[in-house]
């Protein structure tokens, strides 16, 4: 079983933020599959489907961002995952170009609060994370500016970037994550 998380923030006024790409990029792949969320007592909501017969899960933490890990931790534990490349962490990244799209499959939290929540929780860096650019700020107003919405001139390649992480994140519940990578590469 895969488990794909996407972070972001529940709450409606954080809605198409650029904190809440990773939502945005799970709801893609759910609307495309046409799946719903369910309710769980893993502090998250949950999307199910299977490809190729491998069971995979849709998750948006329903914590904020910064305490992400808490949902990460209890799905970890419930499904008895001891290998942690099945789980994908979906982020924005404030230091990548809007739009632009890293596939790692381990490393640091790089600033980030959700990814280092989910760090501390798990007891591990060694899981893959897909970061997606929302740009450049000055440093002095980052917590402000990841809560802004996209400009208009950025909307068409945030919905490119979205297309391409769902496009990428389904070779990788294919196959293995050097197959996503790959694919992402030649996009």
């Amino acid at each position: 079983m895969k488990i794909v998380i996407g972070l972001g923030n529940l709450e409606k006024k954080y809605l198409g933020t650029r904190h809440n790409i990773g939502f945005m990029v799970v709801d893609r792949i759910a609307y495309e599959r046409n799946l719903q969320y369910q309710s769980s007592k893993h502090h998250a909501i949950i999307a199910e489907d299977r490809l190729d017969s491998e069971k995979f899960l849709l998750v948006k933490p329903t914590t904020l961002m910064n305490r992400s890990g808490n949902a990460v931790r209890s799905l970890v534990d419930f499904y008895k995952i001891d290998n942690f490349q099945d789980i994908l962490i979906i982020s924005d990244d404030l230091n990548i170009e809007v739009g632009d799209i890293r596939l790692r499959d381990s490393g640091g939290h790089g600033g980030h609060n959700g990814l280092r929540d989910i760090t501390s929780k798990i007891g591990s860096s060694d899981y893959p994370r897909m970061r997606i650019g929302i740009g450049f700020s000055d440093p002095r107003h980052w917590s402000s500016y990841v809560l802004s919405s996209f400009k208009v001139s950025e909307h068409k390649i945030i919905e490119a970037a979205i297309l391409d992480a769902s496009d990428t994140i389904l070779k990788w519940l294919e196959g293995d994550f050097k197959k996503a990578q790959n694919f992402l590469a030649n996009i």
